[in-house]
This record gives C-alpha cells, sequence and structure tokens, in this order.
C-alpha cells in the first residue's frame, strides 16, 4: 500500500485530473526500452503498457538508512528519467548538493527511452492513463526498498497529470492522510465517523508541503474581553 505520497509540485494544485491536454495528443509510438540503472537487487517492474521493463535511476542498497524521504522525480512527454540528470543541469545533482543522498532520489522512464532529440513526427508521445499503473507500481517498490513511510513525488508537464491521476486511481494513499489528519485532530474520530464515499474523495485534494519556518504569536493569561462581554 502507498501509505503517503508527498506532491511538491504547486502545479498540481490548478493542472486538470483528466487526461492529459491537446498538446501533449500527438502520436503514441512505440519508444524503445529505457535505461535501467537500479541497483541489482531492487524489483524489475514491467511496463504495463509494452511489456519490457520499466527503465529509470535511483537508490543504492536495501535498507540503507536515510534521512529525507525517497524523492521520485517523474518526467514530461517524450522524456525519460535521463531528463533530470542532464550534464550542467542537474536537477538530481542540485539536491545531493543540498543534503540528500542517492538513496533518497529516484526517477522512472514510464514510457521507455527518450525521443525528444528526435524529428517531432519521430517523438513518440503518451496519456495520463497509459503510465497510471506504471507510477504507482515504482512509489510502491520504492517504499518497500528504503523501508520510508512515504515518498514526495516532484513531477514535470504531463508527469504531474500522471502523478494526479494515480491519486485518483489508486485512493487509498488518500484515506492514509486523511486518517492521519483527523487522528491528529480527534483520536478516535475516524473509526467513529462515516467513511468517505467515492464522490467526496474525488473531490478531495491531500498536499504534503514541506515547512522549514514559521512564526506564531504566542502570549499567556486568559483572553482580554471588554466589559460589556
Amino acid at each position: 500500500m502507498i501509505f503517503l505520497v508527498g506532491i511538491w509540485v504547486l502545479a498540481l494544485l490548478f493542472w486538470p485530473c483528466g487526461e492529459a491536454s491537446a498538446e501533449h495528443a500527438a502520436d503514441h509510438c512505440r519508444p524503445a526500452p529505457a535505461d535501467v540503472a537500479f541497483p541489482s537487487d531492487f524489483p524489475a517492474l514491467q511496463d504495463h503498457e509494452w511489456g519490457y521493463r520499466l527503465g529509470g535511476w535511483g537508490g543504492v542498497a536495501k535498507g540503507l538508512p536515510s534521512r529525507h524521504h525517497p524523492v521520485i522525480f517523474v518526467h514530461g512527454n517524450t522524456r525519460d528519467a535521463a531528463d533530470w540528470d542532464e550534464p550542467a543541469r542537474s536537477v538530481k545533482q542540485r539536491f545531493l548538493e543540498a543534503g540528500y543522498s542517492r538513496q533518497e532520489l529516484w526517477a522512472l522512464s514510464y514510457n521507455g527511452k527518450s525521443t525528444k532529440g528526435l524529428p517531432l513526427a519521430f517523438q513518440c508521445r503518451t496519456t495520463n492513463r497509459a503510465n497510471v499503473s506504471d507510477l504507482a507500481d515504482f512509489v510502491k517498490a520504492v517504499l518497500a526498498y528504503t523501508g520510508a513511510p512515504k515518498v514526495d513525488v516532484i513531477a514535470h508537464s504531463i508527469g504531474v497529470t500522471v502523478a494526479r491521476r494515480m491519486l485518483v486511481d489508486y485512493p487509498e494513499e488518500k484515506l492514509a492522510a486523511l486518517r492521519i489528519l483527523s487522528e491528529h485532530i480527534i483520536p478516535g474520530r475516524w473509526d467513529d465517523a462515516r467513511q468517505p464515499n467515492e464522490r467526496e474523495l474525488k473531490a478531495t485534494s491531500v498536499l504534503r508541503l514541506p515547512i522549514k519556518e514559521f512564526s506564531a504569536k504566542i502570549r499567556t493569561g486568559p483572553p482580554i474581553d471588554e466589559e460589556e462581554d
């Protein structure tokens, strides 16, 4: 079960949850398999649409201690996991420099090898629905491999809508988040109350945002009321 997925992409607040927009509706050809750069004992996951092994990179060793939640990078259309580690503009390197370890950084190639460098007519574009199950399988595998209770997902372009669609199609992680919130406010209330139905879950968004700094107004003593109160 995916325990909780944190989304760090502000675009998720505004992006439609249906199929990808018209700019992503070009030819849906079969790309070559993407490169695989996972540890040898990481599960060999299968691309649900094309049948070959899912590519990507990430991890060092099963159960290796970590200081951060694993981060999963989800690429855009016609691209693959290498898009997050391009020379001179590597997002992966920026996270490493910020204190993350290689065990904590992961990326998935959910539609084979990148075709972005090919002429437009030969670029293999895809849709949300074709890749949701691949991302869900990858999140579960990363959770199991790292032993982490949750992951953070950073997505780009159609990767954003794939991640949002996963939250709709795999609601167990949303229920887990809502239960945590409910139990934090009123312990025991979740089991006493009616569980949310499908319509209510679809209408509810759950976001996890890192808070590095905060401020609060604190005072002592009882409220200062006006005399007439």
